[in-house]
């Protein structure tokens, strides 16, 4: 078993001895110099992390005998540009190629049975063949984050896996596992699963009437998405699974849908439209919110929201990472506002809280840093105070802060609030 490195890397190019069967875990992680190895034949097994981040690998020689790479085995190889895996391996282990970020060539032999999580994570690889005896991929986690792939393939002779339309699905064809830029989505898809077509590159994509779940992250990152119609066939779109498609600049809810998760469509800074079909009785919309059916709950708002006078409740991460809201009125029949309700919303400059506000959540307004005026309408300056501790506003010296005609000698004997650039009753 080869445990370390140091004896046998001659000009930056790590030469194994004949004999060697293992090359143990972290034999030659963080080893920047090497640039070029060559593991000769008998070698079965590569470690845990053996070459984690060896940023300046170029080239490797694998062996006809090994059978398996393990669990990070080259992650952060950074200069790798390809590789060929041999004829009897079996096992790549998670994360084995990670963040591989030139890795651009590389076949998967027929013998291979297991691809762990992770194993080309940001990979910018452009093909790939599922080969007829791998019978293990985790969720299509084994290809997430591959940003540049176009082509997906499956031998017809696998039992577990099949393929149409350049995606990777079940082999009834009924869950889409892992997309890619030029997918186009068959009609026998029912589901897509969790994160398939994280950080792909296009513009739209055709949802087919079949499909009733869109999985958690299914279209994460998908930072050109600019148009989707979500058919009236989905019912559930689970966690972030629009999270931060930043060129999305509109919503229609069909009535199909029953579930919406909190973060389905997060960080969307483009959206300036939530249009919910009145025949869901699930939810409905106005001043394009996404609301409870009865209105009393928002639960998602964008950069052109105006907050309809029937909310009472804010939901947390109603508005997290809308970057490109710049005012905020709440109405005075809002009672709470959620935890992270406003978390990250950077361009925010004003912001006016009405007396009825009873609870502000923790952090409710962290990272809101272009905050210049707030509005405040309790008379008792001690009620907001109170709020506020939590509220995760982190500089209170730039904000102006109006507050209601009369108040004003109340509010500038109370210490907390001798933070703020300037006190003005005018409200």
């Amino acid at each position: 078993m080869l445990t370390e490195y140091r004896n046998y890397i001659i000009d930056n190019i790590a030469i194994i001895p004949q004999g060697v069967k293992c090359i143990d875990r972290d034999a030659y992680s963080m080893c920047t110099s090497l640039t070029s190895i060559i593991i000769p034949d008998g070698v079965t097994f590569i470690g845990e992390r053996a070459f984690y981040g060896c940023t300046n690998l170029i080239s490797i020689e694998l062996p006809d005998s090994l059978q398996f790479i393990d669990d990070e085995a080259f992650e952060g190889c950074t200069s790798l540009i390809s590789i060929n895996l041999p004829s009897y391996l079996k096992y790549i282990g998670e994360r084995a190629f990670f963040l591989c970020s030139n890795l651009i060539d590389i076949n998967i032999p027929d013998s291979v049975t297991t691809i762990g999580e992770g194993a080309f994570w940001d990979c910018p690889i452009k093909s790939i063949n599922i080969p007829e005896k791998l019978s293990s991929i985790i969720n299509g986690f084994s290809f997430r984050s591959m940003y540049l792939l176009e082509e997906i393939s499956v031998s017809p002779n696998n039992l577990y896996y099949s393929d149409s339309g350049n995606c990777l699905l079940s082999k009834g064809g009924e869950i889409l596992i892992a997309g890619c830029n030029s997918s186009v989505i068959p009609n026998s898809v029912t589901s897509i699963g969790q994160y398939a077509f994280r950080s792909c590159l296009f513009k739209e994509l055709n949802l087919p009437n079949s499909i009733k779940t869109i999985g958690a992250g299914a279209f994460h990152l998908c930072s050109n998405l600019s148009s989707i119609i979500i058919p009236n066939s989905v019912i559930s779109i689970d966690e972030g699974a629009f999270e931060h498609c930043r060129s999305l600049t509109n919503i229609v809810i069909p009535n199909s849908v029953m579930k919406i998760d909190s973060s389905s469509f997060r960080g969307c800074s483009s959206l300036e439209s939530i249009i919910v079909s009145p025949l869901n009785r699930q939810y409905s919309s106005d001043g394009d919110c996404l609301l409870t059916k009865d209105g009393q709950e928002l639960i998602l708002g964008c950069k052109k929201s105006i907050i309809p006078k029937s909310v009472t409740t804010i939901r947390d991460g109603a508005f997290t990472n809308c970057t490109r809201l710049s005012t905020l009125t709440i109405p005075d029949s809002v009672s709470k506002i959620g935890q992270d309700a406003f978390w990250n919303c950077g361009t925010l400059r004003e912001i006016t809280i009405p007396c009825s506000i009873q609870i502000i959540g923790k952090n409710a307004f962290s990272l809101c840093s272009a905050i210049e005026k707030l509005n405040l309408y309790y008379s008792d300056p001690a009620i907001p105070e109170a709020l506020l501790h939590t509220a995760g506003i982190q500089d209170f010296s730039k904000i102006v802060l109006n507050i209601p005609i009369g108040s004003g000698y109340a509010y500038r004997r109370n210490s907390f609030f001798s933070q703020f650039k300037a006190i003005i009753p005018i409200l």
